[in-house]
């Protein structure tokens, strides 16, 4: 089964050792568009998706599961 957009960036988060609040402050997004993505709640803004990628040292392909 292929894994979700918001359980890629959990799971690379935690690999990098970085809390929620973290993310979101290296990101320059707030905790509650972390915790939404995280929990695959709505459809996030792309903008996000590439500021989290870039915060986590990852390609949005890599989050997206494509590469």
């Amino acid at each position: 089964m292929k894994m979700s957009l918001g359980k890629r960036i959990k799971e690379t988060r935690r690999t990098a050792q970085m809390t929620q609040l973290e993310l979101a402050e290296r990101a320059g997004v707030t905790y509650g568009t972390v915790v939404n993505i995280e929990r695959d709640r709505g459809s996030p803004r792309i903008k996000s998706v590439m500021a989290i990628a870039h915060a986590l040292g990852v390609s949005i392909g890599e989050l997206a599961g494509t590469r």
